[in-house]
């Protein structure tokens, strides 16, 4: 028998699964709208990252009064996410209420403390596991101890930023010592610590991410290449910003920048922008207010940047010639540090701008001329919306 050959999704969405973004995200789903998007859809084929979405979708229908053949479907997927939903986050607590007692200081990550800030209905966001960032300072043999006992969860895999543990009845819960893979470096998230927000979870009183610390998270772990299409992380950062106003995304600029991570976010910052689904609150910097009046803050491209490390999406500073104005550096040759330069067209003349800090990008990832003009998050802020003839 043959195998069958695994697909990868772009994180960007296709033309139909943007459809369906549009009617998750509408105040009113359209009507019209709805009967196109099922339309071009088989539900019984359809991509679990567009299944994951019908618990949102059916909400807003219901909301709206709109009837539909698909209903009666997609309540049944959202009662599923609603008590799986509660299941993982009453034992993943559970865990977390012993590893504090034990000493090891604990923050919630991803759909627990979504759900519970933004959300607010428990079967909106399906969760596939339960997320936890532990202190660096924790001993991981300790940690083990702590969740073996008692047989609550086994662990089944260790990664670069995360160990992964599974209990009896195949719920997952990923313990992270860092972030994500590519900040995996220690003390990078003690920043993450002094702004963690306070959230409250049956009844009980927790510490998670703050929002422009969420939306970060959102950016850099949704823009990845994914066997699941990966349009959650749009449905989180539109829901976020709906909820929260102003957010500081100057903040969410400069944490990329610093961490050498800024081509995800400027990418996902781009398509939101250009999509429209985020508006005109996302293109002035700090709070509304803009960006101090900078047109180019080029902390990814001034001399006195830090070096990078060598699994960021950013060539070393070694690697760049030093020779004229600060933005205008040569690129790196072909396959430098696993990078290869893409193509890009300038927004003015519709012509490859030449070798500017910007043409360079992640080989693995889609290409980013369409998401954004160079790597500057703050700078893709300002600029808006981008038209292509």
């Amino acid at each position: 028998m043959a195998e069958t050959k695994r697909r990868y999704w772009s994180p960007l969405p296709t033309a139909t699964q943007l459809r369906l973004l549009r009617l998750v995200l509408a105040p009113v789903p359209d009507r019209a709208a709805l009967d196109a998007w099922t339309r071009s859809v088989d539900l019984e084929n359809l991509d679990e990252g567009s299944v994951r979405l019908l618990p949102a979708l059916y909400l807003r229908l219901t909301a709206a009064g709109i009837d539909h053949p698909w209903l009666a479907i997609m309540r049944g997927w959202y009662r599923r996410a609603l008590y799986r939903n509660r299941l993982i986050i009453h034992r993943g607590l559970d865990l977390v209420g012993s590893l504090e007692n034990h000493g090891v200081a604990c923050l919630l990550l991803k759909g627990c403390p979504l759900t519970a800030l933004y959300y607010g209905d428990a079967g909106a966001r399906p969760m596939g596991d339960f997320d936890i960032l532990i202190s660096e300072s924790a001993s991981r043999r300790r940690v083990e101890e702590i969740m073996e006992r008692g047989g609550r969860a086994t662990l089944k895999n260790r990664n670069l930023h995360a160990d992964t543990y599974f209990d009896r009845d195949g719920f997952e819960y990923d313990l992270h010592w860092y972030l994500v893979p590519e900040l995996a470096v220690p003390g990078w998230s003690r920043g993450l610590w002094d702004r963690a927000q306070k959230v409250i979870v049956e009844g009980r009183r927790f510490r998670t991410l703050s929002t422009e610390d969420h939306l970060f998270h959102a950016l850099v772990h949704g823009m990845r290449v994914s066997d699941v299409p990966p349009l959650r992380w749009i449905v989180d950062v539109a829901t976020i910003t709906d909820k929260v106003v102003p957010v500081d995304w100057l903040r969410i600029a400069e944490n990329a920048e610093q961490r050498a991570i800024a081509a995800p976010v400027a990418r996902g910052l781009g398509f939101l922008l250009d999509s429209g689904i985020l508006g005109k609150e996302a293109r002035g910097g700090r709070g509304g207010a803009g960006c101090g009046g900078a047109t180019r803050p080029a902390a990814l491209c001034r001399a006195d940047a830090p070096a990078q490390s060598g699994f960021s999406f950013l060539p070393p500073l070694a690697s760049l010639s030093a020779a004229g104005p600060p933005c205008r550096r040569r690129r790196p040759a072909d396959g430098a540090n696993g990078l290869r330069p893409v193509p890009r067209r300038s927004v003015e003349s519709g012509k490859p701008p030449g070798d500017s800090c910007g043409d360079v990008a992640q080989g693995s990832g889609p290409p980013a001329g369409r998401f954004g003009r160079g790597l500057n998050c703050r700078s893709r802020l300002e600029q808006g919306p981008i038209r292509w003839n």
